[in-house]
């Protein structure tokens, strides 16, 4: 493991540590980046991403990278033993969500490992976290394309997803905790890695 992805967030720990044994084969990481998934696991993994600013970070890492809409995948049917698709889905208009998943699904021969915050109890939060964000001057483009897009449903991922193993691996209120920590800039330097 990377110090520095330990030093930058707890946060991206327990995003991303839950997969690492569940990765196999030709790996695709939609929405993946600047390669956290690579930091923590060392595999070759295709990484796939809208932002090409976090692309080039992937490059410099050595991971192939495609730039792209994740509703519109250029792979084959079956092209990747494992999809991970890591806080993601959230920022997918929620109108777009459905064809997200589909394309998860049909580039993948074996495996799809999603991440996702979901629901009312989430948005709670959210909401919560960009007005202290907001009130001391941070900008947080990210938790307002929580907001904007809302948070899926459990019933979204079930219905794409009927049989799915579904495993909840984060507090939300946890989550805010060490979210709010880790926006005061005072706090991050004395404890970084929150």
């Amino acid at each position: 493991m990377k110090l520095s992805l330990y030093l930058s967030s707890a946060d991206k720990l327990q995003r991303y540590l839950p997969f690492i044994p569940y990765l196999e084969g030709e790996i695709l990481d939609v929405g993946g980046g600047v390669g956290n998934l690579y930091d923590l696991s060392g595999k070759k993994i295709t990484v796939f991403d809208i932002s090409e600013a976090e692309l080039r970070i992937s490059r410099k890492k050595g991971l192939e990278t495609i730039r792209g809409d994740g509703t519109k995948l250029p792979f084959k049917d079956n092209s990747f033993d494992t999809v991970v698709s890591v806080a993601t889905l959230e920022h997918i208009p929620r109108n777009k969500r459905n064809k997200f998943l589909e394309e998860l699904k049909r580039v993948s021969k074996k495996k799809i490992l999603l991440y996702t915050p979901y629901g009312e109890n989430g948005e709670e939060y959210d909401k919560k976290l960009y007005n202290f964000r907001k009130r001391i001057g941070k900008e947080d483009k990210w938790t307002l394309e929580h907001i904007q897009n809302g948070l899926p449903t459990m019933e979204e991922i079930k219905k794409s997803f009927p049989n799915a193993k579904i495993k909840k691996i984060q507090n939300v209120k946890v989550w805010y905790f060490l979210m709010i920590l880790q926006s005061i800039p005072l706090v991050n330097k004395i404890l970084p890695g929150i």
